[in-house]
């Protein structure tokens, strides 16, 4: 596994590279000064985003583990234009209610998720 799939300015990056590029000290330095794009913290950091999936549509879903219980956690969506949604509930209330239409961020697409929506694990 010499190569990642990953093109950078310099063309294809080395998994090092990559897990330098991706490292939570490169989002720690990204939030300084930008809090307003970057509003949370990432995991391990206290009060950290921990990803759990994202979509076709470039947003991002994370946990957020502001609290000691994770039965408390609230779920954040992010999108690819640093805009930010954030509500409660579990991880399968949350889906249902997505499924519903009765929670969904405003920058989502509405006809989000669609009738052949379906879980695809990820591959590691």
């Amino acid at each position: 596994m010499g190569l990642a799939a990953a093109r950078g300015l310099g063309g294809l990056r080395t998994a090092p590279e990559l897990e330098d590029f991706w490292s939570l000290e490169a989002w720690r330095d990204a939030r300084k000064g930008w809090e307003d794009l970057y509003p949370f913290p990432f995991h391990p950091d206290p009060g950290g985003l921990i990803s759990w999936g994202h979509d076709e549509h470039s947003s991002e879903y994370y946990f957020l583990a502001n609290d000691p219980d994770p039965d408390n956690w609230e779920i954040v969506v992010g999108s690819e234009c640093a805009q930010w949604y954030r509500t409660s509930g579990s991880f399968t209330d949350f889906l249902m209610r997505c499924y519903d239409g009765l929670d969904r961020a405003p920058f989502m697409d509405h006809a989000w998720p669609g009738g052949d929506a379906r879980y695809k694990p990820f591959d590691t």
